[in-house]
């Protein structure tokens, strides 16, 4: 039997309820080694905020790209240099120098994300005149390609 639950944590201890049912599953455990994971649950982005962030962000950004810098850029090309440019990446030592790379998403909290993309909107209304609306006025339907 595993057992997989969330609880919230006041004064280092857990509700009544949620301590039982854990001492009752290791119950179940007896004499054998157990594995225990205790991590902070996160609040992640929603499928909402994902479609904008692909469906306007980036495709909006690539544009914007197209008419600063010319050249076709792809959604995956400008995802990369948006992160880069607001400073989401890590950088190591490459064989012809430092070599930057964007970092995931899908592990950012809401909080993380919604900077992120006000970065983003920041940097592209500063750097390439885009206007890219506030999430909260793009229809959910929003097309993504």
């Amino acid at each position: 039997m595993n057992l997989t639950t969330t609880a919230q944590v006041n004064n280092g201890k857990l509700d009544n309820l949620t301590r039982e049912l854990i001492i009752a599953t290791l119950k179940g455990f007896e004499g054998k080694l157990v594995s225990i994971d205790i991590k902070e649950v996160k609040n992640t982005r929603s499928t909402r905020a994902n479609r904008y962030l692909y469906g306007c962000v980036y495709k909006l950004a690539a544009q914007g790209l197209k008419d600063t810098q010319g050249g076709v850029w792809s959604l995956d090309r400008t995802k990369h240099e948006l992160k880069i440019a607001v400073g989401h990446y890590t950088a190591y030592e490459g064989l012809n120098g430092v070599v930057k790379e964007s970092l995931p998403t899908p592990q950012m909290d809401t909080g993380e994300f919604a900077k992120l993309i006000d970065d983003m909107r920041s940097l592209c209304w500063e750097f390439m005149g885009v206007d890219i609306p506030d999430p909260d006025g793009v229809p959910y339907s929003h097309n993504i390609r």
